[in-house]
């Protein structure tokens, strides 16, 4: 979510397994339940209006009552060229992950990245931002790291004025409904924000563990929790910064 006014960037983040209303079939306004991430499948498989990206957004609107005005998809291929082009990224690692059961990590030595700080190039980044032997909770945390270790680096070499030519470099990486026409307007919208500071939310504590009728684990949200998260993520910077309090008396 971008805050023109304050200037600042909100990255929500919404784990994968949450139980959820996802559009079903080819036609908008059916709805079949299952885990949010089955959404882009189905959506691709049943060819829903738009694909996988718009039963996604529908998905997202629908369960969480936000409102969605552009989406970008980029797959793995796209992601390691997009940080491979920029040198790589640089990210301090909170904790050891390790992962022997699946190639994921296997560009680490022993499978594992040691806590401490790393230079990582795309497949690397790839790998970490996977690797959820630990829970996709923890998984949320990691990739919510190297998204911001991408603007970081993105700000060091200047990018973020040279949107519109690296756009045109690299819009083979991505699919969104996002006009070319609209990416100088774009650009001109980066410059004014922070991009080293971007203020990151998950719904994970809203979350607990569940069992569907087909035998799926899953997560249930606590409702009230949940939209207080929510609320939070789309409150005016500013405002949440002073964190002002209305007593009644």
């Amino acid at each position: 979510s971008i805050d023109k006014h304050a200037g600042k960037l909100q990255l929500l983040a919404i784990p994968r397994d949450t139980w959820a209303d996802i559009p079903y079939g080819n036609t908008t306004g059916v709805w079949a339940q299952n885990k949010i991430n089955a959404a882009y499948s189905y959506g691709q498989f049943y060819k829903y209006p738009g694909g996988g990206a718009a039963a996604s957004v529908a998905a997202v609107e629908k369960n969480f009552n936000i409102d969605v005005d552009h989406f970008v998809v980029i797959d793995w291929v796209g992601f390691v060229e997009l940080i491979d082009a920029i040198g790589g990224i640089d990210i301090d690692v909170p904790s050891d992950i390790s992962d022997f059961g699946t190639d994921v990590l296997d560009s680490f030595p022993d499978q594992t990245v040691t806590a401490g700080p790393h230079h990582m190039d795309g497949t690397q980044a790839l790998g970490y931002s996977r690797v959820r032997t630990d829970g996709d909770l923890k998984r949320i945390e990691r990739q919510q790291l190297v998204i911001q270790a991408v603007a970081n680096k993105s700000i060091s070499l200047g990018y973020v004025a040279k949107v519109p030519e690296l756009w045109d470099a690299y819009k083979h990486a991505f699919r969104t409904d996002i006009d070319t026409a609209m990416i100088p307007g774009f650009a001109l919208l980066a410059k004014q924000m922070d991009l080293s500071h971007i203020e990151t939310y998950s719904l994970g504590p809203a979350m607990y563990g569940g069992i569907s009728d087909d035998g799926q684990l899953i997560l249930l949200s606590d409702r009230d929790k949940l939209y207080d998260i929510i609320d939070r993520f789309f409150a005016d910077p500013e405002m949440r910064a002073e964190a002002p309090v209305v007593a009644l008396q």
